[in-house]
């Protein structure tokens, strides 16, 4: 009897878990990529293409490095949204295009409506960005906060691992419970 029951005190201890399953569930390997403090945002009207080129300085956290990123926002603006990385350009394609003016207290229709047909708003301290229209309309959007990714092929390299350490815990715990209850002089049924 004594042994049935130091069984039943080592059972919990062997099933402490799925490790595959928290190797894949949980966030602990990603890193990700945010805009840097400050951003140094600047915004040009990529009129040609009819959309507006973001030019940015993101931050790794992976690397502890700050590097200069762009992107055309119409065109991303489902992978922001997803919090996905857009697609980037080069920051030199900026010269092609024209930049917008930036504000801080711009009323559209009121007297210091700007003499371009765009204002872009920057909020200070977040990540985001108020682009107004002269027609009155406008938009906030976020600059990019993304997962670099480089976790999922940590995963894919732990996984093989994990899985031995799954099949360890059952095979242990399978091993237990056939000791506790067939196992001969262990106070199972026997043969």
């Amino acid at each position: 009897m004594r042994r049935k029951l130091q069984i039943l005190v080592l059972l919990p201890l062997l099933t402490g878990g799925c490790m595959t399953h928290k190797l894949w569930t949980e966030n602990t390997l990603d890193n990700w990529n945010e805009p840097a403090t400050p951003a140094n945002l600047r915004v040009f009207n990529a009129e040609a293409r009819k959309d507006f080129l973001v030019v940015y300085d993101e931050h790794s956290e992976r690397h502890s490095s700050i590097h200069t990123r762009a992107y055309f926002l119409n065109e991303n603006l489902g992978r922001l949204a997803e919090k996905r990385a857009p697609h980037f350009v080069s920051a030199g394609l900026a010269a092609n295009f024209a930049a917008l003016p930036f504000g801080h207290e711009f009323m559209p229709g009121g007297s210091n409506t700007p003499a371009g047909p765009f204002v872009v708003i920057s909020v200070t301290n977040t990540d985001s960005f108020t682009l107004f229209f002269k027609n009155g309309e406008s938009g906030e959007y976020q600059l990019p906060i993304y997962s670099d990714g480089i976790g999922n092929y940590e995963r894919v390299a732990l996984t093989p691992m994990t899985v031995a350490v799954d099949a360890t815990i059952v095979g242990g715990v399978a091993g237990c419970l056939w000791l506790y209850c067939e196992a001969p002089g262990w106070g199972g049924v026997g043969r």
